[in-house]
């Protein structure tokens, strides 16, 4: 039954190439199959991929890729290329920072780094005027760069699993009146 669901998946995508349209989703397995230039949306996530191969250098169109749950560690310096590219998922990985090459990719909007193993984030992250939502929970992480202060652009930062004091949360949600933070209830530590 799941057969001929993926089956018939594939040929409702196969008929909106043939309409000229872009297929919003579509998983690994399936995008294979179909032309790199009309998938915007790409799930790569749960493969138990340590480095992504460079077949997704073809994928150049993507708006949207997902590559949580794998076992990621760093990033290849094709993504660059990918000048659409607005949003990335990079949760449930073993990232320790910010992985560099999202630092060159100034249209991104929203970054998905939660529950990786990064305890500093890099201050080039201000450079990312685009971004509006940043998701860093369950990060080992103990102090944010002053500098996020100045992402205008920033509605949402979430920190949740993370031990911050009342003082730092209180610090922080002063700094950026505009942007919502997520934090769990402030622990009773030194900031």
């Amino acid at each position: 039954m799941k057969k001929i669901a993926g089956l018939c998946f594939i040929l409702f995508q196969l008929s909106s190439f043939a309409q000229n349209k872009t297929v919003n989703f579509i998983n690994w397995d399936n995008a294979k199959l179909i032309n790199p230039n009309e998938i915007e949306f790409l799930d790569c996530s749960k493969l138990k991929w340590k480095e992504i191969p460079t077949e997704l250098r073809s994928y150049k169109n993507l708006k949207i890729l997902l590559l949580n749950k794998n076992q990621l560690t760093d990033l290849p310096s094709f993504l660059s290329e990918f000048e659409d590219l607005e949003e990335i998922d990079l949760g449930k990985n073993k990232f320790s920072s910010l992985p560099f090459i999202l630092l060159k990719m100034k249209h991104l909007k929203k970054i998905y780094l939660y529950k990786n193993q990064i305890t500093i984030l890099n201050e080039e992250v201000c450079e990312l005027s685009s971004l509006i939502h940043l998701d860093l929970w369950e990060n080992p992480i103990s102090i944010l760069p002053d500098c996020m202060s100045e992402l205008k652009s920033l509605k949402e930062v979430h920190l949740e699993g993370i031990a911050f004091s009342e003082r730092f949360q209180q610090d922080w949600i002063l700094k950026m009146p505009n942007t919502q933070f997520f934090f769990d209830k402030p622990c009773s530590c030194k900031d």
